[in-house]
């Protein structure tokens, strides 16, 4: 990838969507978009750097469009956080290749219109500790609990 000045070692990242174990991975159920959206989701964010000559790395989001549209009809995620990946174990982040090069490995976690909209607003090192407090990771679960609301009063 591109990455900004200082960043250079970060330039080679593998991205991580988990999938439940009975999530239909045939042929024909991949022709359904309600199946097919994660994999689309990493081909997409995967192409995204070299796209537009950029990086990806945590704590960054990328909206599916704009205004961000939902992944598919049975669900309402429309954005995508890049994360540490949280279903693994930490020596798994990183992979030394050579003195030169690594790899690291980083989670894609789909997000709600709200959990966007409230990291936009109280930034990333905020909605990070509400998605930890919640026990959210890259581990997909079409229609998990929401981390964040709007109130009457502000956010819940």
């Amino acid at each position: 990838m591109t990455t900004p000045k200082g960043q250079e070692s970060r330039a080679y990242t593998e991205l991580v969507l988990s999938l439940l174990p009975d999530w239909p991975l045939d042929e024909g159920s991949l022709r359904d978009e309600r199946f097919y959206w994660p994999i689309r989701l990493l081909k997409t964010l995967a192409r995204f750097p070299h796209e537009y000559k950029t990086w990806l790395f945590a704590k960054h989001t990328i909206p599916n469009g704009d205004p961000p549209k939902p992944y598919s009809s049975d669900t309402e995620m429309c954005c995508a956080l890049i994360s540490e990946a949280r279903c693994v174990r930490k020596e798994f982040w990183e992979l030394r290749v050579s003195e030169q090069k690594n790899i690291y490995f980083l989670g894609v976690i789909p997000l709600y219109p709200e959990e966007m909209e409230f990291k936009l607003k109280k930034g990333s090192a905020e909605l990070n500790k509400k998605l930890m407090e919640n026990k959210i990771a890259e581990f997909l679960y079409q229609k998990r609990k929401r981390v964040c609301e709007k109130g009457l009063f502000g956010w819940k």
